[in-house]
């Protein structure tokens, strides 16, 4: 069986590729098996099952499929869940799949799973998701003299590989969000009160759609003046975002991942 799997050659008609973090590839990743014959030409091999694989590497996306009758096949990438610059797809003959179905007991099937057959590997250059933030913090409808929010946001997202651009025509993803404080008078004594609220959305850069859509509120901050008590009620909201908010916009930016 060795000897046979050595007979059966697979290419591709590329060797590297390049693809963003989470996001689908444009193209299936074409392969083909052939066998060669004692007159040292090549035949199609038909029905083969073949395996997609990675060292270190999750992507979401056909892993396992069979040659059709003229021996090509398509391994469709909808998402890649690593974030590593560079990593490899190794496609290989499912050895497993092809066993199926002969009686053979656990022993012997663990050692011809075990086998050794041709391979091929593609060099994936991983690129990071980039992303356009377009952020408004006011504190009592003027702007805050130091952003709270995004800087929070941005440095959560950029541990998981995110890259953040200074023009929209770069990005990925575009992140809007709005955030601003309410007077809500006295509290007790000398101590008042501000109320904030803020808007958040996701949307995709080439389309325009908006992916995801979030409103927080009902947070508040006590203090001595009310601008205090805004900034403190921002405070809140920087846990809010990153407890509550922050989850969902990964979930969208990788897949099955978060």
């Amino acid at each position: 069986l060795q000897d046979q799997l050595y007979l059966v050659r697979l290419k591709t008609p590329i060797s590297s590729l390049k693809i963003t973090a989470g996001k689908a590839l444009d193209k299936p990743i074409q392969a083909s098996a052939f066998i060669k014959g004692k007159d040292s030409l090549a035949n199609a091999l038909a029905f083969l099952p073949l395996k997609a694989e990675g060292s270190g590497m999750r992507f979401k996306g056909t892993a396992k499929t069979e040659t059709q009758a003229d021996g090509d096949a398509q391994f469709s990438i909808n998402s890649i869940q690593s974030t590593d610059a560079i990593q490899v797809l190794r496609i290989k003959i499912d050895i497993d799949n092809l066993l199926r179905g002969d009686s053979l007991n656990t022993s012997m099937r663990r050692l011809l799973v075990g086998l050794e057959g041709p391979a091929i590997n593609i060099r994936m250059h991983v690129e990071p998701i980039k992303i356009f933030v377009e952020a408004k913090e006011r504190n009592l409808n003027l702007a805050l003299s130091y952003p709270i929010l995004e800087p929070a946001l941005k440095k959560k997202l950029m541990e998981q590989g995110c890259m953040f651009v200074d023009a929209k025509e770069q990005a990925d993803y575009i992140i809007k969000l709005e955030a601003n404080t309410q007077d809500q008078g006295v509290m007790w004594g000398s101590m008042l009160r501000s109320g904030i609220e803020m808007e958040i959305s996701l949307l995709d850069a080439k389309t325009k759609n908006e992916i995801m859509h979030d409103a927080v509120g009902g947070l508040t901050g006590y203090q001595t003046t009310k601008e205090k008590a805004g900034i403190e009620a921002y405070q809140a909201m920087r846990s809010e975002l990153l407890k509550k908010v922050l989850p969902a916009i990964e979930l969208k930016l990788y897949p099955d991942t978060f």
